[in-house]
């Protein structure tokens, strides 16, 4: 098999084995899929991911993602809900110029969120081959409500079947 991540590495935790928001370091990850004039385009793909650190273990929660196909104005409102939901540390954005559009309109209008530039080193798929020691290791878990089986669960959001359809994936933005 040419797949990247393999079904054993995908660890699930149940919502009452997460630790208490409280006691994690909570972000945001976004890719905006921009792209020039992003803010002219109609439902532009935009993706987010939510995750949290537990610091005293080196754990990773992966909380939530989804991707969506929303409108400029629609994004940025989506980012701050996410930001007072989460009560995230930061969004995290890769720091390229494509999304500046979005990064510099954060840092001017909602500086609560914290925007995080991240310079990517690689292209997608060296840096999915990098996280997937954490998950061998099972230093990532997904909460259980991720699980592409889950009810309720959008395949269009699906982190999990893009992660272990990869590098066949459309949707690695996530």
């Amino acid at each position: 098999s040419d797949a990247i991540i393999e079904h054993g590495w995908i660890r699930y935790v149940d919502d009452e084995d997460i630790p208490d928001l409280e006691d994690l370091s909570v972000y945001m990850s976004y890719d905006p899929s921009t792209g020039k004039n992003a803010h002219e385009k109609k439902n532009a793909h935009f993706s987010g991911t939510a995750f949290g650190v537990d610091e005293s273990k080196g754990v990773i929660y992966v909380l939530d993602s989804y991707a969506v196909r929303e409108k400029f104005p629609q994004r940025i409102a989506r980012i701050v809900q996410d930001h007072v939901f989460w009560g995230s540390s930061g969004a995290i954005y890769e720091d390229a110029g494509q999304q500046i559009d979005t990064v510099q309109h954060l840092r001017d209008a909602h500086p609560e969120v914290k925007p995080i530039g991240w310079p990517p080193r690689g292209d997608k798929m060296d840096r999915l081959e990098r996280a997937t020691l954490w998950m061998q290791n099972r230093l990532i878990f997904f909460v259980r409500s991720m699980h592409p089986d889950a009810p309720g669960r959008s395949k269009k959001g699906d982190l999990v079947t893009a992660l272990l359809s990869a590098p066949d994936s459309t949707n690695l933005d996530m």
